[in-house]
Order: structure tokens, then C-alpha cells, then sequence
């Protein structure tokens, strides 16, 4: 770190622990934390299951993407002098107006969640990637109250999306893979700041849904992500082909932009024009969405061969699903080895990981049953943050490694717990069976 930031930092600390002696015995004292970038102030709030935890929203991992920063990699994030607000939701970065008007290119920011910043012994992070098919989505409105009934510090994060997030001309003049980037900027802003939230840099979990699924699987394979985390669940995500638009050289890019009828050149002009064109249509095949959302497993198979016998694999039955956010996924068939996926729909298990999203309604009280898969996933997941063994006491069932080299072992997950073998396999033969 160079010498002006080391020193900026230790007076963070110091303004921080005078801030402790003055105001002994004060509720909010325990809301001050130095980073490396300054003092923040967050807020308590409450589980669902009646445990105050603490709250830091907004948290800079890295510099504005806009002007010269735009389509290029994340820089690192600036310092402030004054202590920062950190008890509100930040900007949803720019898509496509399915969240609300409050969007920004300002947008690379984090969430932190604890039970408390000086525990005995330093709690497992778990960090957390959002879905929406590198199109939409965001950090805000992930909410911890079902988690942090669990000792575990959670991390949510924005990254770049779209075109902003993923243009690409396959050269130097706009290399791609900016949200991406994000990530890694992210999970390196959790190595230099997470212990003063109570977590350990060295026990790091990643885990995402949807896209965030797939971006865990990228995070597994790239060298840029070596050495930030020690664990991954990957969630309704495979490591399938980007949406981006990927065209080789700045020419070809130039040509498609004009078949758009966007301007160009790469600007803020460019960029607002092609916000409006649904970039996924464009290159999305049938293909792929069958193997996303009917055959999960199969185009994920690589990445189990890839982690053979260091794995653990699950399916989501969860015939209890009334808030479904692709009910016309659901329960297409549930005959023995039919083609298409009953049981849960894709994303249905963020109904039982946060007590907030932005897909699935949790509104209300959720029936007995659901509360009980609630606790029976977050304490599988949590333990597997903590130990790398989502069932280190073999209760309230043992769920296996992948041992098997044809017919996986996985955790049916349920009203009940059950250990089975073959996971999808009929239609993971049938649809690696078709000429594409």
C-alpha cells in the first residue's frame, strides 16, 4: 500500500477508536468501521428470526466506470476524509428500466451484512453474485434476515451489466468482460476490509444465482480470481456461452452498431442507443435456453468432471413453490424421466436463502413448511461456508461428495432430505444426445 494511503488508513482507525472512547456506551458507537478507504457508519437491523445484526450499504469497491473509465476495467476506489453514510441502498447500475428509475453508471458498489465486528474468532464471508442474465439485476434488495440467523458475514454486489458490463470488440479497443472484472474488484475490496466486519479474508464462499451461478463457474476456472475465495455454490447456473456482443475487431463492431442504428463510435450516445436494444435476442440461441431452464445439468456437466470428487450436487423438488417467478417452468411433467424439469423453477431457491429479493415474493408470512426448508437450506449452505461440508455432523442426513463417474450422487432437497444417484439423468442423456 503506498505510504499516503497507509497513513490515511491508521488515522481512520485512530479517528475510529477515539470515536469508541467518547462515545462508551452510546448504541451507534458499534456502527463505526474504519476500510481502507475511510470510517463508514451503518445501521442495525433484524432477522426474521429476531437477531440484530448490522448493516453497511453502498460501499465503494472501486473508481465511477464513467468518462475515460468507461469500458475499461475497475480501478481502485477512492478515499473520503469524513466519516461516510453507509445505512442506505446505492444506484442500480444502467438496464433496462425493470427495476426502477434509480440507475447509474456510478454503480460499483457492495453491501455488508455481520452479527458483529469483533467475534472471538473471525466468521466465515459469504458473497453473494446476483442473476439476470448479465442484463439486469442488482445488489439491492437481497436482504440477510434469513442468513444471518447464522454466524456468517454476507457480501452483495453490483457489477457492471449489458453493454456496459460486456460490449466487446475482441481487441484492445474495448477487450470486454467488464462485469466480470467487477467481481474480481470486489472480492479483492473483501481480502483488504472484511476483518474489520467481523469476517475472515481466508474463508471466503461465492455463490450466485442464475448468471451469478454461471460467474461463480468462470470465477472457478479464471487465474485472475485465484487466491480471493475457498469456496463456490453455483445456483440455477451453468457455465454456458456470454450473451455478449462479441464481434472480432473495432470495424465489424462499427458495422454492427450501424445495423442498429447506433451511432459508431464508443460513447455515452452509443451506449444509450444500444441500452434500447435487447442485446440477448440477438444472440441467444433456443439451444441454450432449453439447456438453462429444462436441462440445467447438462451443459454443467463439464465443470463436474472438471471438480470430480471435491463436489456436492443438489436438486431443488421444493414441491411447495407457490411464489414461482417462472410458474410455466414449473411442474411441466412429473413423470419419471420426462425431458422437462418439474419441481422448483429456476431461481426458486432464492425464496429460501433471503428473506428479500427482487424476483420472488416473500411478503407476509411464509407457511410452516417453507419456514422449515428456510432453515434446513441457509443451515446447509452456512455450514458449508464455514467447514467446506454443508453437513459436517451428518444431520439431519449426510449429503455426499460426488464419488460416481456416470450416475451423480446429489441431495434431493425437500420437505425431507434424501440421498439419490442419477441426477437428471435421463434428460441429461437425451439432450446430449441431439446433433447440435
Amino acid at each position: 500500500m503506498p505510504a499516503a494511503a497507509s497513513l490515511l488508513y491508521l488515522l481512520a482507525i485512530s479517528a475510529a477508536s477515539l470515536l469508541l472512547a467518547l462515545l462508551q456506551g452510546g448504541e451507534r458507537v458499534q456502527l463505526v468501521v474504519p476500510t481502507r478507504q475511510g470510517l463508514v457508519r451503518g445501521s442495525t437491523e433484524t432477522t426474521r428470526g429476531g437477531r440484530q445484526y448490522l448493516a453497511f450499504y453502498n460501499l465503494p469497491f472501486a473508481k465511477p466506470p464513467v468518462g475515460k473509465l468507461r469500458f475499461r476495467s475497475p480501478q481502485p476506489p477512492d478515499s473520503w476524509l469524513n466519516i461516510r453514510d453507509a445505512t442506505v441502498p446505492g444506484p442500480v447500475c444502467p438496464q433496462n428500466k425493470v427495476l426502477g428509475p434509480d440507475e447509474s453508471e456510478d454503480c460499483l458498489y457492495l453491501n455488508v451484512f455481520t452479527p458483529e465486528l469483533k467475534p472471538a474468532v473471525p466468521l466465515p464471508v459469504m458473497f453473494f453474485i446476483h442473476g439476470g442474465g448479465w442484463i439486469g439485476g442488482t445488489a439491492k434488495g437481497y436482504e440477510a434476515g434469513y442468513l444471518l440467523d447464522h454466524d456468517v458475514v454476507l457480501v452483495t454486489i453490483n457489477y457492471r451489466i449489458g453493454v456496459l458490463g460486456f460490449l466487446s470488440t475482441d481487441d484492445e479497443v474495448c477487450p470486454g468482460n467488464y462485469g466480470l472484472k467487477d467481481q474480481v474488484a470486489a472480492l479483492k475490496w473483501v481480502q483488504q476490509n472484511i476483518e474489520e466486519f467481523g469476517g475472515d479474508p481466508g474463508n471466503v464462499t461465492i455463490f450466485g444465482q442464475s448468471a451469478g451461478g454461471a460467474s461463480v463457474n468462470y470465477h472457478m476456472l479464471s487465474p485472475l480470481s485465484k487466491g480471493l475465495f475457498q469456496k463456490a455454490i453455483s445456483e440455477s447456473g451453468v457455465a454456458s456461452a456470454t450473451w455478449a456482443v462479441r464481434r472480432p475487431g473495432l470495424d465489424k463492431a462499427r458495422k454492427v452498431a450501424a445495423l442498429l442504428g447506433c451511432p459508431t463510435e464508443p460513447n455515452t450516445a452509443l451506449v444509450e442507443c444500444l441500452r434500447g436494444v435487447d442485446a440477448f435476442n440477438l444472440t441467444a440461441t433456443l439451444f441454450h435456453f432449453i439447456e438453462w431452464f429444462f436441462c440445467p445439468m447438462s451443459p454443467f456437466h463439464p465443470v463436474i468432471e472438471k471438480h470430480h470428487k471435491d463436489a456436492f450436487l443438489s436438486e431443488n423438488i421444493l414441491d411447495l413453490k407457490p411464489h414461482s417467478f417462472i410458474p410455466w417452468v414449473v411442474g411441466v411433467t412429473k413423470e419419471e424421466g420426462a425431458l422437462f424439469t418439474g419441481g422448483a423453477a429456476h431461481g426458486d431457491e432464492l425464496l429460501y436463502l433471503f428473506s428479500k429479493n427482487p424476483y420472488i415474493s416473500t411478503s407476509g408470512e411464509l407457511p410452516a413448511k417453507d419456514a422449515q426448508v428456510v432453515k434446513t437450506m441457509t443451515k446447509l449452505w452456512t455450514d458449508f461456508a464455514r467447514t467446506g461440508n454443508p453437513t459436517p455432523n451428518d444431520a439431519p442426513v449426510h449429503w455426499p461428495r460426488v464419488t460416481s463417474d456416470d450416475e451423480l450422487e446429489f441431495l434431493d432437497i425437500g420437505e425431507k432430505l434424501e440421498v439419490k444417484k442419477g441426477l437428471s439423468q435421463k434428460r441429461i442423456d437425451f439432450w446430449n444426445s441431439l446433433p447440435f
